[in-house]
């Protein structure tokens, strides 16, 4: 019987998952990846293009090539991009979270495509100025939704990120958003919490007051554990690791701390000390091997008190060392956990070693309502707790110092007259946020510019058009947020508009 392309198509698509996803249990599932548009919007969702590409392998494409991706490069991590050369931006950070989140997905026997998807869309709903722009943000409309009692949800760089895929992003001729699976979209909005912590110091709204107007969308129930897919746990942890140690080198590169000073001090950084002493041996290693030709420019490396801090090469190479080995001793210790505790959850829910049939029950648990266990952790390993230390005292030193602050400070006061002057000055707003406007409220005259000033004045109270001017804010990069700034405020601007 001679076989069909569309039979082969199929059978080489299943031989490429079977290649790289042995494990069924991990959501290499029909159910995770059907698309949502067929729910959601009433447009035609487009067919796959053929059985070279899985699903998660085209989602993970249509996020690097967006717009929102490459305004990234431009988006703060901690310290402003324009500050130096070699700090992060969000989109190195985006970038770092992705190769740990692959590398842990192999190693776990996960969907290696999925995760890679996941993290490289995490933070595209992400604002200029990082953090600080995000809370400035939800601060806004909170005092604004409370002065005109709008309804308006809050804001959150999670849920804004699935706002970006599903409504935002301009990909195709006759509807909005990327056309992303369930999965993906999931992990957008699962990588980090929903709701604002209390430390956070920010307005107390209800329940729902960082979902960004996206409840329509949704097609799931964000709290539900049935949606903790196990890919969606490593890109959250992922995103944790790759921020304490970029954070850390940035600090070091930053001068907010001192090299000396943390291999001086490393006893009160069990992790850092941990990491140093493996460097140690590591080298001291390579000199008995070496020793018909002794390396003697490692010597000091043996012997912390003779290292040169005040070389710069040495210093440099030393703390691309030190990045190096953290990621080893904490990724070691996700695995070594995770491992056993994905097979002991495969084992304790599914019991047919066929593929397909274990496709089959995974489909009927989580149809079922199973929810998926916190596999993908640090469990309760020492290198978990001393992670967590680091995490606090890198909080304490970096994120709360005076440089941040008033770099916070300015990202509040920028982003916060902006949006002042779009709301109350609507024809000074770009034509893009007018067309979305138009295109989300239907007004029976689309030729805002021409409205009369009693008519303007009512935007700001609609609810449609405050959206749309977040919408635009959000996606700014830093340094189009300061330009607008100075066109905006100042008498001689800086760049001519």
């Amino acid at each position: 019987m001679v076989e069909s392309a569309e039979e082969r198509d199929r059978r080489r698509l299943q031989s490429l998952e079977t290649h790289y996803r042995p494990c069924a249990c991990r959501s290499t599932t029909p159910f995770f990846s059907k698309r949502e548009y067929a729910r959601s919007s009433s447009h035609k969702v487009y067919p796959s293009r053929g059985p070279y590409r899985t699903e998660f392998q085209s989602d993970r494409d249509k996020v690097l090539y967006s717009r929102s991706f490459r305004r990234l490069r431009l988006k703060t991590q901690i310290y402003p991009e324009h500050t130096a050369d070699h700090l992060r931006t969000r989109l190195d950070h985006t970038l770092e979270v992705a190769q740990i989140a692959r590398h842990l997905a192999r190693q776990l026997r996960l969907n290696e495509d999925l995760a890679d998807a996941i993290s490289l869309a995490h933070d595209v709903g992400h604002t200029p100025f990082g953090h600080s722009g995000e809370r400035a943000l939800h601060t806004f409309l909170g005092h604004w939704n409370e002065t005109h009692n709008l309804g308006l949800d809050g804001f959150k760089h999670n849920w804004q990120g699935l706002r970006v895929v599903d409504k935002l992003e301009k990909s195709y001729p006759e509807h909005d958003g990327l056309n992303l699976t369930r999965a993906v979209r999931i992990g957008i909005l699962n990588h980090t919490s929903l709701k604002y912590s209390e430390r956070a110091g920010l307005p107390d709204w209800p329940e729902n007051h960082c979902s960004c107007d996206m409840w329509d969308k949704l097609c799931f129930d964000p709290s539900d554990r049935r949606y903790s897919l196990f890919e969606v746990q490593t890109c959250h942890l992922a995103d944790e690791i790759a921020q304490v140690i970029h954070d850390l080198e940035d600090a070091i590169i930053s001068e907010a701390f001192g090299l000396e000073e943390i291999v001086r001090n490393r006893n009160e950084y069990p992790l850092l000390a941990s990491c140093l002493d493996n460097i140690q041996s590591s080298v001291k290693q390579m000199l008995v091997e070496q020793s018909d030709n002794p390396l003697q420019h490692l010597e000091s490396w043996t012997d912390w008190s003779r290292f040169p801090f005040a070389d710069q090469d040495q210093s440099s190479k030393l703390v691309l060392r030190l990045r190096s080995e953290m990621i080893y001793v904490i990724t070691i210790a996700v695995l070594d956990f995770s491992q056993g505790a994905l097979d002991e959850w495969e084992q304790r829910h599914l019991v047919s070693s066929q593929e397909e049939t274990q496709i089959e029950e995974f489909n009927n648990l989580v149809n079922g309502g199973v929810p998926f266990d916190d596999c993908v952790t640090f469990g309760s390993s020492e290198t978990g707790r001393n992670f967590e230390e680091l995490k606090t005292k890198l909080t304490d030193r970096v994120i709360r110092s005076e440089r941040v602050n008033r770099m916070d400070g300015k990202a509040d006061y920028v982003l916060r007259h902006i949006l002042q002057v779009y709301l109350t000055s609507p024809k000074q707003v770009h034509q893009s946020v007018l067309d979305q406007y138009v295109k989300q409220a239907h007004p029976e005259n689309a030729d805002i510019r021409g409205w009369k000033r009693k008519e303007l004045a009512q935007l700001q109270k609609d609810k449609d058009f405050v959206r749309a001017v977040v919408d635009y804010v959000s996606g700014m990069t830093d340094r189009f947020a300061l330009q607008e700034y100075d066109q905006l405020y100042s008498a001689y601007p800086r760049i001519p508009s």
